[in-house]
C-alpha cells in the first residue's frame, strides 16, 4: 500500500521536510517467511534492530515483524517460538517512497498507529523508516541518535551526523539545558560516533585481509574533543597510541595503524567532521606511533617547552582515550601529567601561553571587537573567552597532578585541592557557562541561516542583560589570567 500525497508545511526550518531516503535505515534486516520466530528474534537482537522485513525468494516485501509483534503475538499469545514468522507478521506492510518528505511518513504512522514503514522505489525494497528515526529528526533526541549510531553497519549510514548533533544541541537548549551540560551530551554522542567509525574501520580492514597487530591500540581525542568541549564547528583532533610491538613486528603494526587512521578519518569526514587543518590527526604519521615514541614526545615537550613543542603539548595535554583499548592512551596521559607537575619551567611557559590572548574587553569596559576583516565589529568568544579559561585551568590542573580533562571538572577538583575558593569556582563556572551559551546560540543561528558556525558574536545583537553578563564574564577571564601570571611567575619567561 502506497502512502497518499500529503503536503508538508512550508516556510521556516522544518526538519521533517527532508526526504525519507535521507533518514531511513538501509539496507533493512530481512528474513524469509518460513524463518522460525526465535531465529528472527535472534537476528533482530544481534543487529539491534526493532524490526525485520519478511521477503520472498526474489526480495519482495511480504510483511514486517516488530518488537511489538514479538511481545503481543508471541509472548503474550504464547505462540510457539519455532513457528514461522509468516504466522505473526503484519501484512501487507505500509510502504512509502524514498523521495517523499519525512513529514508524510510521520503523518502516515500517526494515521495508522504504527511505528515502521517500508521504503521502496520502483517496487524495490530500499530500507525502513521508524518513528525513532523521525524522533531524532524532529526533536533531536539524544537517545534516539545514540541508537541510530549503534545500529549502523556501514559508514554510509553515518552521513551528516554532525548536523544531527546540532539538532541534539538545539533540542537540549530548547528544553532548558545549560550550554555546558548540552555540550557534554553532544560530546558523549560524538564519542559514540568515533567508536562506531573505529569499529567499522577495523571490520572493513579485517574483511580486506589486514591483520591487526597483537598489541592494544588506543584511539585518543585531543584538544577540545579531549576536554569534551567541542563546539558545533569542531574538526578532528586525535591520534593513535599503541603498545610497543614485539620484535620484528614494528613495521607491520605501523602499516596497520596507519591504514586504520586513514579509514577512520575518512569515515568521520563522511559524517560531517572535517579534518584538522593543523594536522593534529592520526593520519599524520607523527601522531600515530607506539607508546615508546609518544613518551619521547612528552619528555621533549616538558624539557624544552618553546615553539612547536609548546604547541604540541598544549594540544595533547587534554588527551583522552575514546576507542579501542584505553590502556596505552591512559599510560601516556599519566606520564604527561607526572612530567608536567614535576617541571615548573614547563608550567611557567604554559601559563605564559595562556596569557597571549587577552579577555574580550578594551578601554573603559568596551568589547574588544575585530577592527578589520570578515568578523569586523564582532568579538571572538572562543579566542578571548573560552579558550583562555581552558588554558589557565589546564595549567593549574597539571600543576596539581590532576587526571581530569574537562575544564569544569578540573575547576571543581582544584577547589578540592584548595587552589580556588568556592566563590571563585562559582564565578569562573558561571562565566564559562555564559560564554558557552552565547556561542552555542550564535552557532545554532548560523546553521539556521545556512552559514557555517563560528565563534564571532556581534555584541550589538545581544540583549542588554546578555551584554552585561558577557562583560562580567570577560572580567572573570581577566582576573583568572592575572592569577596565573602571579602564581606561575610568567614575567620571568624570556
Amino acid at each position: 500500500m502506497s502512502a497518499p500525497a500529503i503536503s508538508a508545511p512550508e516556510g521556516g526550518f522544518w526538519p521533517l521536510g527532508q526526504r525519507v531516503g535521507a533518514v531511513m535505515t538501509a539496507p533493512p534486516l530481512t528474513c524469509g517467511p518460513d524463518t522460525a520466530i526465535d531465529e528472527a528474534a535472534r537476528l533482530m537482537a544481534a543487529q539491534r534492530a526493532g524490526s525485520i522485513v519478511v521477503v520472498d525468494g526474489v526480495g519482495r516485501a511480504l510483511g514486517i515483524v516488530t518488537d511489538t509483534d514479538l511481545r503481543t503475538r508471541v509472548v503474550a499469545a504464547r505462540c510457539p517460538a519455532d513457528a514461522p514468522v509468516r504466522a505473526i507478521m503484519s501484512a501487507p506492510a505500509l510502504v512509502i517512497g524514498a523521495g517523499e518528505p519525512a513529514f508524510d511518513a510521520f503523518l502516515l504512522m500517526l494515521r495508522h498507529g504504527i511505528h515502521h514503514l517500508l521504503v521502496e522505489e520502483g517496487g524495490q525494497l530500499l530500507g525502513i523508516v521508524s518513528s525513532h528515526d523521525l524522533l531524532w529528526l524532529e526533536g533531536g533526541h539524544p537517545v534516539a541518535l545514540a541508537r541510530h549510531l549503534e545500529a549502523q553497519q556501514e559508514v554510509a549510514g553515518l552521513r551528516d551526523t554532525a548536523r544531527r548533533l546540532a539538532a541534539v544541541a538545539r533540542w537540549l537548549v530548547a528544553g532548558g539545558t545549560g550550554a555546558l551540560a548540552a555540550g557534554r551530551v553532544v560530546a558523549e554522542l560524538h564519542d559514540a560516533l568515533v567508536r562506531r567509525v573505529v569499529d567499522l574501520a577495523q571490520s572493513s580492514l579485517a574483511r580486506e585481509g589486514h591483520v591487526a597487530p597483537p598489541v592494544p591500540i588506543s584511539w585518543i581525542a585531543a584538544g577540545s574533543e579531549g576536554r569534551r568541549e567541542q563546539a558545533l564547528a569542531t574538526d578532528q583532533d586525535n591520534g593513535i597510541v599503541y603498545a610497543d610491538p614485539p620484535p620484528g613486528q614494528a613495521e607491520a603494526a605501523a602499516r596497520y595503524v596507519q591504514a586504520l587512521a586513514a579509514r577512520v578519518a575518512e569515515g568521520l569526514e563522511h559524517a560531517g567532521v572535517p579534518r584538522c587543518p593543523g594536522g593534529y590527526m592520526a593520519t599524520n604519521p607523527r601522531w600515530c606511533q607506539p607508546l615508546r615514541v609518544w613518551r619521547e614526545y612528552a619528555e621533549a615537550w616538558t624539557d624544552a617547552p618553546t615553539g612547536q613543542h609548546l604547541l604540541d603539548a598544549t594540544t595533547y595535554a587534554d588527551l583522552r582515550p575514546v576507542a579501542g583499548d584505553p590502556a596505552p592512551g591512559e599510560a601516556l596521559a599519566r606520564q604527561l601529567v607526572a612530567l608536567a607537575a614535576a617541571r615548573p619551567v614547563f608550567l611557567r611557559h604554559m601559563a605564559r601561553d595562556a596569557l597571549q590572548r587577552s579577555a574580550g574587553l578594551g578601554l573603559f569596559g568596551r568589547f574588544a571587537v575585530e577592527r578589520h576583516g570578515p568578523h569586523q565589529g564582532r568579538v571572538d568568544l572562543k579566542g578571548h573567552g573560552l579558550f583562555p579559561v581552558a588554558q589557565v585551568i589546564r595549567v593549574h590542573a597539571l600543576a596539581a597532578g590532576l587526571a581530569e580533562t574537562n575544564t569544569v571538572d578540573r575547576l571543581r577538583a582544584l577547589a578540592g585541592r584548595g587552589v580556588f575558593s568556592a566563590e571563585e569556582v562559582r564565578d569562573v563556572a558561571d562565566a564559562y557557562e555564559v560564554m558557552a551559551r552565547l556561542r552555542l546560540r550564535h552557532q545554532l543561528a548560523c546553521l539556521d541561516a545556512g552559514e557555517s558556525p563560528d565563534n564571532h558574536v556581534d555584541p550589538r545583537t545581544l540583549s542588554r542583560a546578555d551584554r552585561l553578563l558577557l562583560r562580567d564574564a570577560f572580567r572573570v577571564v581577566a582576573w583568572l589570567q592575572r592569577s596565573a601570571e602571579d602564581r606561575f611567575q610568567t614575567a620571568t619567561v624570556s
